[in-house]
């Protein structure tokens, strides 16, 4: 019985596998000492079950075995990205008082450089050394405190989307029945091996690296800068993306080829990737078989080659974190590489669905996770509607948070009777698979009534190549605005005429045509919910700043960093006040 993260670390100690790859390798058995020593070392240093203990580092071995070490000890970590703004740092660390920090590095070190307990991965002149505090749990006699599902493992704070981080209290037994329930839904084996990109504080990674370690798999780390020669040289068999990650795949290796061709060729590339798509679903269905010969050709010219960019052996990609796009979805099923979407939050612990093999819907989320209940409430009545009805998700089960910590105000409004309020709008189908429409914080009321959401609208423009992000702003006003984030690159290759000069009025009137051309009443968007007015943004929206470090726009920043933007479009839309 695995109940707890000690009982997972305890059924490392048997197992002579590779565990953990980059930089350092660890066997199970070796990750089992590991973990075991520093916990004792940890506790021999002064700390005691409950304190925190902030983490920050880049993705490494080091990174999990001393998460894994901490919860062993009966300790909270209160993890956070090397990426982490110095306002957001400075916020944590004021809020949750942490007893020490541990930093991978010395320029990590140094950004925390007035809090006086430091501990250090890397040995870095002047700071603990993480080897010595290993030193002393070899030498220690300290018992290992025991530990219970209720013990809290972690205080995970949320990316600060809308405004001041908030510190999720999550248990041993919100992680490990999350990662129990998850393993039922996606089947992982021991010889599978798991390319890690995403940040580890972030409670998605973390879950799936969970479920690989329960499941005796092997994890890789790598990096945005290596994961293309990574996926090529280890040849693994799962990653777990972000959205962003994959429209970057997809534009830069897909898109942009495609956008070179003729009009009529990017009508039969369209044709054929349907048809596929549709050769890959049951044999009862007629269109299977006429798909197959389309598919044979793209097989040839397109599909083996994006398998081959994987490494060849990919058996799963998950995605989290965001809405995936749909025309993504239904390319890489059409290749033969599906992806398995998911969805959930910090709050969570994270996932509350995820969409299986044997329940495949393009466009859905999968069914709910088979230990969490699930239910659509209308935000006007608070009456739960009927299947296929949109409303906003509630979720209630072994994996969703105790509370914010120190923050009993939030905590109400977030629970009620045990059950969480995500703030996501969606709807239950007749298969009983989610589908996420949007967010309730995030919809747009013009001053004529009109409800929208922004969330399609910015999916269906960052299709466009020359856009890498799209912002809908517009709330009160007369219709709707823009921000636009250009690609520079594909900017430069695709705009005839582009000088460097965004203001350029060749480079407007070509972004004006493509919004124009994706969000109109024959896309099926109504009229209110085209665009008015845009802008385009001088530079990249930076992780850290604007984006979170799983590449989530930060709204509230945007509104502060671009407020002359938003203001201009505000008269451009309403007239000038």
């Amino acid at each position: 019985m695995i109940e707890t993260i000690q009982d997972l670390v305890e059924s490392f100690k048997t197992r002579k596998s590779l565990c953990l790859s980059g930089g350092t390798n660890f066997t199970y058995r070796e990750a089992y000492e590991y973990i075991t020593t520093l916990s004792k070392g940890l506790l021999a240093s002064g700390l005691n079950s409950g304190d925190r203990v902030l983490l920050i580092s880049k993705n490494r071995p080091e990174w999990m075995l001393v998460s894994l070490a901490l919860s062993y000890a009966g300790l909270i970590d209160v993890p956070r990205g090397e990426k982490a703004s110095e306002g957001e740092l400075n916020y944590i660390i004021k809020h949750s008082m942490p007893k020490i920090v541990i930093a991978d590095t010395q320029k990590q070190a140094e950004r925390v450089g007035e809090f006086r307990n430091i501990v250090t991965i890397d040995p870095v002149e002047g700071y603990t050394w993480l080897d010595e505090i290993l030193e002393k749990g070899r030498r220690s006699s300290k018992k290992i405190p025991s530990v219970n599902p209720d013990t809290i493992a972690s205080h995970l704070y949320t990316s600060g989307t809308t405004g001041e981080p908030k510190g999720a209290e999550l248990s041993h037994g919100n992680f490990i029945s999350n990662t129990l329930a998850a393993s039922r839904s996606i089947k992982v084996f021991s010889h599978d091996t798991y390319l890690s990109v995403l940040p580890l504080w972030h409670v998605f990674e973390r879950l799936v690296e969970y479920l690989i370690l329960y499941s005796y798999g092997s994890i890789y780390y790598s990096s945005i800068s290596t994961f293309a020669n990574d996926l090529k040289s280890i040849q693994p068999t799962i990653t777990a993306l972000v959205p962003r990650i994959l429209e970057k795949i997809f534009d830069k290796r897909v898109a942009e080829k495609v956008a070179e061709k003729s009009q009529v060729q990017r009508s039969i590339f369209k044709v054929f990737v349907g048809m596929s798509a549709q050769s890959r679903t049951s044999n009862l269905n007629p269109l299977h078989w006429l798909g197959i010969l389309p598919r044979n050709y793209m097989e040839k010219q397109v599909f083996s080659k994006l398998r081959e960019g994987f490494g060849g052996n990919m058996r799963i990609i998950v995605s989290g974190g965001g809405k995936l796009r749909q025309d993504i979805d239904k390319f890489f099923y059409a290749a033969g590489m599906p992806i398995i979407e998911g969805y959930g939050l910090t709050e969570t612990s994270p996932v509350i669905a995820v969409r299986t093999f044997e329940n495949w819907k393009l466009g859905t989320v999968g069914p709910p996770l088979d230990n969490l209940e699930v239910k659509i409430v209308d935000s006007e009545t608070g009456i739960e509607k009927r299947k296929g009805k949109t409303g906003v998700i509630y979720v209630k089960g072994p994996s969703v948070m105790r509370g914010y910590y120190k923050n009993a105000y939030e905590t109400k409004r977030a629970l009620n009777d045990g059950w969480f309020d995500t703030g996501d709008l969606g709807f239950i189908d007749s298969r009983g698979n989610l589908t996420i429409t949007g967010r309730k914080k995030n919809i747009i009321v013009l001053s004529n009534g009109e409800n929208i959401s922004p969330e399609p609208i910015e999916e269906t423009l960052k299709k466009c190549p020359v856009i890498a992000n799209a912002i809908i702003i517009g709330q009160d006003w007369k219709g709707l605005g823009a921000l636009i984030e250009p690609d520079f690159e594909n900017v430069e290759k695709l705009i005839p005429g582009y000088d460097g000069r965004l203001d350029n009025p060749e480079v407007l009137k070509y972004f004006k045509r493509q919004i124009r051309d994706l969000v109109n009443p024959l896309t099926c968007f109504r009229e209110f919910e085209c665009i008015k007015a845009f802008r385009l943004l001088r530079k990249n929206l930076e992780a850290g700043r604007e984006l979170t470090e799983t590449l989530k726009v930060k709204k509230a920043v945007i509104e502060k960093s671009f407020s002359r933007e938003i203001e201009s479009l505000s008269q451009e839309i309403n007239g000038k006040k």
